[in-house]
């Protein structure tokens, strides 16, 4: 006990040591200063033990004001109080605080108003609503989640259906009401009246027609109330009707001189739209200065410039880059967009509008993945690599590939592989190299539905994917052209349309990007019946380069 008693008053003199010199004692000043303490402690078995050793330092105490003091000393001997003690402490110290704050009888009567009529929300309701602020985060990774699990969520549950109806056809800013819409319209797509009957009991759509005022949220109204009214809704046509008279009836020529309009630093991250808009003859200096006005209202009380300048410094926070597309800003800049189109869109042009502006697969691909899936992009790798025997690469078990699409993770270098696979119809008589490929125009990108009653070229199988980033994933299956499943004699029943996504890359430069993730379309070899003359040939292309162009055969014909 004796080398205690000694070790303590050294530990004393240390701590008075550091004080004598104008150092704060009373925190976490340094290792020594802590081991100091940490001895006065040791085997202590009673607080006044310990407040007995600190007596010297507290009563030479000049400078660090008394409330650190008993704040340190609380945190120091708290586990050696006896429960009678620490209430006592525990009264001591909110009799101080009271004493410091004062009476604050009138200060909470005078926000008692923030209490009155709101009802605690549920926990479900909160977790929600941090699902859908999570779809506008710094990272698109979880944007993206976020995302697909408001489509799960909005699709299995039906619970939270009226909030994201309201979400919908709001006047909200951020990327959730353009997703929301997303999802509403492949329910419409899939059980017009059904979903119909959600809307009329989820929000007053008079409200809604007299309050939106956004292109594309308007363009998706539209869309559903037109395919419940093809069943047979009343009050679908009128709603329909009622967001036709919203836009006027002409159009709006883009005058010449017009025609290289400036486009600000702040909005390029739009600038491919701005162009599709343009060519539409929807884009004039008056709508950009439209845009401008609305855009400086949703900033304020921050210029334009010093938001956007704020927001790229969120993306490098997060170490995302300030250009990456759907971030916070490109959402600002869409909805000062959408508004602002409004006044100039016609009956004509406001879906091109909304077609134009989208950012969402309005195939939703995300709830169609087919887990598990074997895919073929490490088969078609090695066949490109060895230049031989393509196979397995154009057909796929009982089918014959119409159209195969997969980005993956190279094994090399891990970079990363675009692979693209498309079948055309070519001669039977044909067995050799071709100087030529046939076109194969009918293709259609991620954020786009294709016209499936066109017909295509005769020679073509298929509408194919061509990928662009989009909410709810890029990978849509390409749809077969009604006028080959003509000509074969195969059904819808015979194509088959897949598509998957597999593991997530941990390396710093595709961070959560999927090691692969493709979709394929297929059709059945029992149901193809080829005219006289024909047979199936595959395009193969690797990263966009043309590898190779081969038949069933292996015959190589480009």
């Amino acid at each position: 006990m004796g080398n205690f008693a000694v070790g303590k008053e050294k530990a004393v003199e240390i701590l008075q040591l550091l004080q004598d010199g104008g150092w704060n004692i009373w925190g976490d000043l340094s290792a020594s200063s802590k081991r100091a303490e940490d001895v006065l402690r040791e085997n202590s078995t009673s607080a006044s033990d310990v407040l007995r050793a600190y007596s010297s330092l507290i009563k030479a105490e000049s400078y660090a004001p008394r409330w650190r003091i008993a704040e340190h000393l609380i945190i120091r001997i708290a586990a050696l109080l006896e429960p009678d003690d620490r209430q006592s402490l525990l009264d001591c110290v909110i009799d101080h605080v009271r004493l410091m704050v004062g009476p604050a009888v009138a200060e909470i009567k005078a926000y008692a108003f923030l209490r009155e009529g709101t009802a605690p929300k549920a926990s479900s309701d909160e977790a929600f609503n941090f699902i859908t602020w999570q779809s506008d985060h710094p990272e698109w990774l979880r944007r993206n989640r976020a995302a697909g699990l408001l489509a799960w969520i909005v699709d299995e549950t039906g619970t939270f259906r009226k909030l994201a109806v309201k979400l919908a056809f709001s006047m909200g800013e951020g990327n959730a009401p353009e997703l929301f819409c997303g999802i509403l319209d492949r329910l419409s797509l899939q059980n017009p009246e059904n979903l119909w009957d959600s809307l009329t009991v989820s929000v007053n759509l008079e409200n809604v027609c007299t309050e939106c005022r956004h292109v594309s949220r308007l363009a998706v109204l539209y869309r559903i109330a037109q395919r419940a009214a093809s069943l047979g809704s009343s009050s679908a046509k009128e709603v329909a009707i009622a967001v036709s008279g919203l836009f006027r009836a002409g159009t709006i020529e883009l005058p010449a001189d017009e025609a290289a309009m400036f486009i600000p630093n702040w909005s390029r991250c739009v600038e491919s739209e701005l162009n599709a808009l343009r060519e539409l003859g929807l884009l004039t200096s008056e709508v950009q200065s439209t845009v401008t006005e609305i855009a400086s209202k949703t900033c304020a009380p921050l210029t334009i410039d010093d938001a956007w300048m704020l927001e790229r410094l969120v993306s490098t926070g997060f170490s995302q880059p300030p250009n990456k597309i759907f971030n916070r800003w490109e959402a600002r800049v869409r909805f000062a967009l959408n508004c602002a189109l409004f006044r100039y869109a016609s009956n004509r042009d406001f879906q091109q509008i909304e077609s134009v502006l989208r950012i969402f697969n309005p195939s939703l691909p995300e709830r169609t993945l087919t887990p598990n899936f074997n895919s073929l992009g490490n088969v078609i790798l090695d066949a490109v690599s060895k230049g031989t025997n393509y196979g397995n690469v154009v057909e796929n078990g009982e089918s014959f590939l119409l159209n195969y699409v997969e980005i993956l993770e190279g094994d090399e270098n891990h970079e990363m592989q675009h692979i693209e696979v498309i079948a055309v119809l070519a001669s039977s008589a044909t067995n050799k190299r071709s100087f030529f490929l046939p076109s194969t125009s009918a293709f259609f990108r991620s954020r786009e539905t294709p016209a499936l009653e066109l017909h295509g070229s005769t020679h073509e199988t298929c509408w194919h994917l061509s990928p662009q980033l989009a909410f709810f994933g890029s990978f849509t299956p390409g749809f077969p052209l009604r006028s080959f499943a003509e000509l074969v004699g195969a059904g819808d029943h015979d194509f088959s349309r897949v598509n998957w996504r597999l593991g997530r890359m941990t390396n710093m430069r595709y961070h959560g990007r999927p090691v692969r993730e493709g979709c394929l379309l297929s059709v059945r070899k029992s149901a193809v019946i080829f005219p006289e003359g024909k047979k199936l040939a595959w395009i193969i292309r690797v990263n966009g380069e043309v590898v190779t162009m081969v038949d069933s055969n292996n015959n190589q014909l480009f």
